[in-house]
């Protein structure tokens, strides 16, 4: 029943999307501008210059280097340039210190930051009718009842790597896929894996006029082609590039994604997760918002963090700029995520 009403929530807006405004390669254009443009230096070479000594040209590089490097915002680094096991944490591949996730949230939520990724609190109001109405829809009373076989299978994955201190690909391979699977029930949607696909340069947060947030989760939802076939020529028609959503793959870019998942081990930073979370929701509304026409606003999302044994469900929307500059056909201002709206622990079956 939740596929069938999400899924008429995306057909209403793919039925307002502009299709001139699906042109391959297309990207949105930042809102703010470097308060410094930066001034070139032209260097006057002299035959005097190939006699100076190597020590001495590489001891004024380097101290260029390390005058350029204090003077710049830290930069969010991909998932991937993450440091290795031999290196300190807090130090990037490039030797340059990775900010801490802490950190990460205030750049995000900074106003120069487009789009700004805010965390609104759970008993907030949110600044949007989807995002209510979505709200009230979860918490509606159900009568599924999941296979206990499944649960019982899944509780011993979380028992497992919790005792044995299991690293996070086996928290998504005991626990998690087990679960997703479990939920799925018959409704026709898929998998899959994400750890190693990025969002589109275009589409990530920018902080600073040359810095972006590039972050990656563990598992999409999305709507299989094969078992949404009229509305996959509804989207093929609005977007002629073959491209549905911010993902930069081969496959996971021409699919129709909904819910985003990030898991994190036991002992996992969930702060972290939150910044991977809401860095990769917001690229997905500012794709959404460049292809919109006219006020109508894309449908909320829901993303899910698991750390461990607990599983918070979170709803996140996008606010137009409309809110605070009066301007109905402006662009995404903010990618707002609300919650957890629902937490569950890892049920305990003998």
């Amino acid at each position: 029943m939740m596929a069938n009403s999400t899924a008429s929530m995306v057909q209403a807006w793919l039925e307002n999307c502009a299709t001139e405004s699906a042109a391959a390669g297309q990207c949105p254009i930042p809102l703010f501008i470097s308060s410094s443009p930066s001034i070139t230096r032209k260097r006057h070479r002299t035959h005097c210059s190939d006699k100076i000594d190597p020590y001495k040209k590489n001891r004024t590089a380097a101290s260029d280097c390390n005058s350029d490097a204090s003077s710049q915002i830290p930069t969010l680094r991909d998932d991937s340039t993450f440091p290795s096991l031999s290196r300190p944490s807090s130090v990037g591949s490039g030797g340059q210190r990775s900010p801490s996730p802490a950190r990460q949230k205030t750049l995000l939520a900074n106003k120069n930051t487009h789009p700004r990724v805010i965390y609104v609190h759970e008993q907030d109001e949110p600044k949007n009718e989807a995002a209510k109405a979505l709200l009230v829809y979860l918490s509606q009373a159900s009568d599924w009842s999941p296979d206990m076989n499944k649960i019982k299978e899944a509780s011993t994955g979380s028992r497992k790597c919790s005792t044995q201190q299991r690293s996070e690909s086996s928290w998504v391979t005991e626990v998690t896929r087990i679960m997703l699977l479990l939920s799925q029930g018959e409704m026709k949607l898929e998998f899959w894996g994400h750890q190693n696909e990025s969002v589109r340069s275009c589409y990530q947060p920018q902080y600073t006029a040359r810095d972006r947030c590039n972050r990656k989760i563990d598992y999409v939802i999305g709507f299989p082609s094969d078992s949404w076939q009229k509305l996959y020529r509804k989207a093929s028609i609005k977007f002629e590039d073959g491209y549905f959503n911010h993902v930069d793959h081969v496959h996971t870019g021409t699919q129709i994604l909904g819910v985003g998942i990030q898991v994190k081990p036991q002992y996992g930073n969930r702060m972290e997760a939150e910044v991977q979370l809401g860095a990769w929701v917001a690229g997905h509304f500012l794709w959404a918002f460049e292809h919109r026409a006219g006020t109508e606003i894309p449908p909320p999302m829901v993303g899910i963090i698991s750390v461990g044994e607990t599983w918070d469900f979170y709803i996140i929307y996008g606010v137009s700029a409309e809110a605070i500059h009066d301007d109905p056909l402006s662009k995404l201002e903010e990618s707002a995520r609300l919650g957890p709206i629902f937490r569950s622990e890892s049920p305990n079956v003998d």
